[in-house]
């Protein structure tokens, strides 16, 4: 029983060192996944935002904004395109939707060293909600 658990223990423990492509939080709320290329539609500055500085150096994109008026973001495998609704300048807070889907990013910190903003990303569908800390990067 114990080398069972022992077992169990490390194959845990070695799966939360695998990388993948996907977000998964809980396999009951949305999934966010990761995009290589910022979209075509952006032309000119952004503000991108990743979980990691890792995957910063590896252009893994968890939401990119064109300076707040458009977000692109990728939900349960579907590339979505969201409208900033509001902006909550007290709360640093950006409000983005369409059709069945919210998003909002509280800044939490403003760039300390100069490179990331740390902010609170939470995606709600119908299906859940999923809110995690990600570092954003603007002009990237």
């Amino acid at each position: 029983m114990i080398n069972k658990f022992i077992t169990i223990t490390i194959l845990l423990l070695l799966l939360g060192f695998v990388s993948c492509a996907q977000v998964v939080i809980d396999s009951s709320s949305p999934q966010l996944d990761y995009f290589s290329t910022i979209p075509d539609e952006i032309d000119g500055e952004t503000c991108c935002f990743f979980l990691s500085e890792e995957d910063y150096i590896n252009n893994r994109y968890l939401f990119v904004n064109d300076f707040a008026l458009y977000g692109y973001i990728v939900i349960d495998g579907e590339h979505q395109i969201m409208e900033l609704v509001k902006y909550d300048s007290e709360l640093e807070k950006y409000y983005y939707q369409n059709k069945e889907k919210h998003i909002e990013i509280q800044i939490i910190k403003d760039k300390n060293d100069g490179q990331f903003i740390r902010a609170r990303l939470t995606v709600s569908t119908p299906r859940g909600q999923v809110s995690t800390i990600v570092l954003g990067k603007c002009d990237c």
